[in-house]
């Protein structure tokens, strides 16, 4: 298609999203034609050259991203665009048109819909509701003189439905519901995008339900019909825009509170659980590193231990060993590294227990060990009593009491007990 618009003297604007698909495209096409390339890649000097190229028409194809065309100067001389990557923004469609269309010359618009590839198909359809937009104008900026009839065979959904959360399916960076157009005898799948939404957060809806105060949530459908084919579908919700990823994370938060606070360890299962173990207790995978989910109850609320934590979180080993949680109570694990071995510190997040701390050797290669021997002391507290392992406790076990008299002090004591026992 480049080809045989440029064996008529024509001027080509490509627009990807992918270096590599811009280098790829260069390298094809620059034994044969002037070629001129724009991305990220270019210095500032290099773009005001390229760009004076461009407004003089020294040149026979631009290549380019979306993002620098988009932010770019228009350019009157084009007389092709092609458009050769999948998007369903409408602001960007204007955008990229309107670039090319603000002269005396009407540019041809090439697009490529991949009807074997589902989600390049949706895209297209998306894009096309505004294609057969433009259809009815002289240009994007001009309103249009008559109204264009559509054929008899033509038919149009446009409305605004009521779809409940429950009905919803989260998927990654979007979320789509089904719709039964019965005037078709079909059943539409629509797809809003949402670049925060991840499958994991299906288990959230109630919590966005309740947080947004909305059981059903509006969508403004649209879907056309050709001759019985569908040739145009797009859905929009300004609801669904109200789930932001400050949102997620509020919501997020007081999932993990309700879930994992308070819940007991089922007998016979270890003790010490890694952030994927503690999530699969529930079925849900939320986080993917155990700092991640600490720093979220360290963020969201004051807790008895937040500054403890925090200061253990920042001299913790993570490159041998990943955080780990104990659920009642429900306490945080490090590991510390001393001058001469090793430390495995249990704090609890928000109950008056002491600090617990395992003294070991410097060996690495043993560490997986020294887990197992803490998790055996957990089960021997969780069956005989905390008070009971305190009054035996093994060689290499001491504890830090806290004081709560007065939050600063309290902490500045703890910390330096802390550092003279991490030896």
């Amino acid at each position: 298609d480049v080809i045989n618009e440029l064996k008529s003297d024509k001027k080509v604007i490509i627009i990807t999203e992918r270096k590599e698909h811009i280098d790829s495209l260069y390298q094809y096409l620059k034994q044969s034609y002037e070629v001129i390339t724009l991305s990220g890649e270019d210095s500032e000097n290099n773009k005001n050259s390229k760009w004076k190229l461009l407004k003089e028409g020294n040149y026979q194809i631009l290549i380019t991203t979306g993002q620098f065309f988009g932010e770019g100067t228009d350019l009157q001389n084009a007389n092709c665009l092609f458009l050769v990557y999948p998007f369903s923004f409408e602001g960007k469609l204007i955008q990229y048109i309107g670039r090319v269309q603000r002269s005396e010359i009407t540019p041809t618009i090439y697009d490529y819909r991949d009807i074997k590839i589902d989600y390049l198909n949706k895209m297209f359809l998306k894009r096309n509701v505004y294609y057969r937009k433009i259809d009815k104008q002289a240009t994007l900026f001009d309103e249009p003189e008559q109204e264009i009839i559509l054929s008899k065979n033509n038919f149009i959904i446009d409305k605004k439905v009521k779809i409940p959360f429950e009905k919803l399916e989260f998927r990654y960076g979007s979320i789509s519901f089904k719709y039964n157009v019965s005037e078709m005898k079909t059943e539409l799948e629509f797809d809003i995008e949402n670049f925060e939404i991840r499958p994991e957060f299906e288990v959230l809806k109630a919590y966005f339900s309740k947080t947004l105060k909305l059981k059903n949530i509006t969508i403004s459908i649209y879907a056309e019909f050709e001759d019985g084919k569908l040739i145009s579908q797009l859905a929009l919700s300004n609801d669904l825009k109200k789930i932001t990823k400050e949102l997620i994370e509020s919501v997020k938060f007081k999932f993990v509170a309700k879930t994992f606070l308070g819940k007991q360890n089922p007998v016979g299962q270890e003790n010490l659980l890694d952030v994927d173990q503690l999530q699969n207790e529930n079925n849900v995978k939320l986080y993917d590193s155990g700092d991640e989910l600490l720093n979220d109850f360290l963020q969201n609320q004051n807790y008895k231990h937040q500054a403890h934590l925090q200061y253990l979180a920042n001299h913790h080993e993570r490159a041998f060993l990943k955080i780990r949680f104990v659920l009642n109570p429900f306490s945080f694990v490090f590991l510390l590294a001393g001058k001469t071995g090793f430390h495995i510190v249990l704090e609890t997040l928000n109950t008056e227990e002491a600090t617990y701390i395992w003294h070991f050797d410097n060996d690495k290669k043993s560490i997986p060990d020294k887990l197992k021997q803490v998790d055996n002391y957990l089960n021997n507290i969780r069956n005989n009593g905390r008070q009971a392992f305190i009054e035996n406790p093994p060689d290499n076990f001491s504890r830090i009491l806290h004081d709560y008299s007065a939050d600063r002090k309290g902490f500045v004591i703890w910390k330096d007990l802390i550092e003279e026992r991490i030896t």
